[in-house]
């Protein structure tokens, strides 16, 4: 009966696990639950333990310290499932007064309940209502449990060498990562340090340092691996240096400014500072202007001509700093003549002249913005010359620049006005009716580009104006004085025309026969039929001059006819 007594005698608390509370003087059964076999007992102050077969623990009785380790502190009297940690094996158990000591399959250690003398392992001294893994180093053998502590047998820890990583700089503001490496210890390992790191930078578990520093010095670190055992390893000091970083300052150079003229404001801006910066500006600056250190502006009206060298400061929070050396010009007012430009003529000759002052000379003349007419050049004399080929109107600005290098500038427009432009042939040859005309083609001068060729005005019927090859031609069939226009566009749209009048003439008419065969008196006259050849269209006949009485000219058809009564000659015209 002894070796079945797994709990003192007092079942106030339940310590029999047989779901009462009532004290026993002979051995009952625990409620175990059905199934696995009972491998392991143990016994604490008023609780006690089962190891079964499929490597868990049942626990019960007193529970003021969470020594039944389910997560709670209610005592029970019948048998609760410790809650192991997941894919955990139990291979032996122990139990101290308040507390209980599991071995594992994997060679840790796991305990639980009372904590107050660090009976647990776990680094604390708070009590735990759950498993926790005990910090032994070492591949635990068996373990144990007395009043208020606890014992492991284990194997001697191997000799663990932490390798600090072969860079040892970084820079302040830029990303930075190494990893600290180690051989003897068992997987899985971590890596920890109490070293301070610089700001911004972080050691994970895995032995990388990383971040991206945002503080400067020599740092000295000290890494420390523990493996699966709990068994550690130290590795030598790791000097990290965190340089200043390559601070610039912006902008490059500084735009001149204009005596009794506004100047900016500037505001000067920086890359590559860490955190707050400041700023500072050192050489004498212009009377009139000012450098706001708190905004980093450069701003004022100066009152001063010249050249002024300057420096820029910015200074981040780690005290690095990067600086700008400037020259500030302040060149006098410079005016360029005239104050304005005459129109000219497109294929005419143009020539002006500029001229400035208010500057030191001699000046120097470009073009700084626009378009310069077609075909005209500016000269670092002030000389605008050249024969424009492009009728058009030109706006562009001339810069003058003295001899210190101050500008002055002035806008102009000039207006580039046509050519004339002539028509041949100035007039035209006269046509007939029914006979082919021409072709006549027409050219000029004066135009640019492409040319395009209009007609306008009523053309004889039969022609036709040819605007892609500026031909003129057809069989006219009208007759008369046609007036007509030709006109010409160029690419500028510049415009010429030419007055015509196309005179068409009537064409030659021949009347057969060409003579009359004579008749006899009181016999009929055989009928002669007129005919014509070159008349145009319905034709009309006449005849004039006095015929023998008896004979008829018919107007409609042309027909001579009758019975003379009357001898002699008579002249008549068809």
């Amino acid at each position: 009966p002894g070796a079945h007594r797994i709990a003192l005698s007092k079942q106030g608390q339940g310590a029999l696990g047989n779901g009462t509370n009532t004290d026993s003087n002979v051995p009952v059964a625990a409620l175990l639950p059905a199934g696995p076999t009972v491998t392991a007992i143990g016994a604490g102050a008023h609780f006690s333990l089962a190891m079964t077969s499929l490597g868990g623990i049942q626990a019960w009785g007193d529970n003021g310290y969470g020594q039944l380790g389910n997560g709670g502190t209610g005592d029970s009297n019948v048998p609760v499932t410790v809650s192991l940690p997941a894919g955990t094996t139990i291979t032996g158990v122990a139990a101290g007064a308040y507390h209980t000591v599991a071995l594992t399959s994997t060679g840790s250690a796991l305990a639980w309940g009372y904590n107050q003398y660090g009976t647990l392992g776990d680094g604390t001294n708070a009590d735990s209502h759950l498993p926790v893994q005990v910090h032994n180093p070492g591949q635990v053998l068996a373990v144990g449990a007395g009043n208020i502590h606890s014992l492991a047998i284990h194997t001697p820890c191997p000799a663990i060498t932490v390798t600090n990583p072969s860079t040892t700089t970084g820079t302040a503001g830029t990303a930075f990562s190494q990893t600290f490496t180690q051989s003897g210890g068992t997987a899985p390992v971590t890596f920890s340090t109490g070293s301070a790191l610089p700001a911004g930078l972080t050691l994970a578990s895995n032995g990388t340092l990383s971040g991206t520093p945002t503080q400067t010095g020599t740092f000295p670190i000290t890494v420390t691996t523990t493996d699966k055992y709990w068994c550690t390893g130290t590795g030598p000091v790791y000097n990290l240096v965190i340089s200043c970083p390559a601070i610039t300052v912006s902008p490059s150079s500084l735009a001149g400014g204009t005596l009794g003229v506004a100047y900016g404001p500037v505001t000067f801006t920086q890359t590559g500072g860490v955190g707050t910066v400041t700023w500072g500006e050192s050489g004498a600056l212009p009377t009139g202007m000012t450098f706001n250190a708190p905004t980093a502006t450069l701003s004022g009206t100066p009152t001063q001509t010249g050249n002024f060298p300057i420096t820029v400061t910015v200074t981040d929070s780690n005290g690095c700093q990067g600086s700008q050396s400037y020259t500030l010009q302040i060149c006098p007012v410079i005016t360029v003549y005239p104050t304005s430009l005459p129109g000219g003529t497109r294929g005419s000759y143009y020539y002006q002249t500029f001229s400035a002052s208010g500057g030191a000379g001699p000046y120097t003349f470009t073009r700084s913005s626009g378009t310069l007419p077609t075909g005209l050049t500016l000269a670092s004399d002030g000389t605008l010359s050249g024969t424009p080929t492009a009728a058009n109107t030109f706006t562009f600005t001339v810069r003058a620049t003295d001899a210190n290098g101050c500008r002055g500038t002035r806008s102009y427009t000039v207006t580039i006005a046509c050519s004339a432009i002539a028509i041949s042939p100035p007039s035209l040859p006269a046509g007939t009716a029914n006979a082919a005309y021409g072709p006549v083609t027409f050219s000029q001068t004066g135009g640019s580009g492409t040319i395009t060729w209009s007609q306008s005005g009523a053309l004889p019927a039969g022609m036709t104006f040819n605007t892609t090859t500026a031909t003129l031609s057809g069989t006219p069939t009208q007759t008369g004085n046609f007036p007509i226009t030709v006109g010409v566009t160029d690419s500028d749209y510049c415009t010429g025309s030419q007055g015509l009048t196309l005179v068409i003439n009537c064409q030659t008419i021949t009347v057969s026969p060409a003579s009359l065969p004579a008749g006899t008196a009181g016999v009929a006259y055989p009928p002669v039929t007129f005919t014509q050849a070159g008349g145009l269209g319905t034709i009309a006949w006449s005849q004039t001059g006095t015929l023998p009485t008896g004979m008829t000219f018919d107007a409609m058809s042309g027909y001579l006819y009758g019975l003379p009564t009357q001898v002699g000659n008579f002249p008549i015209k068809v």
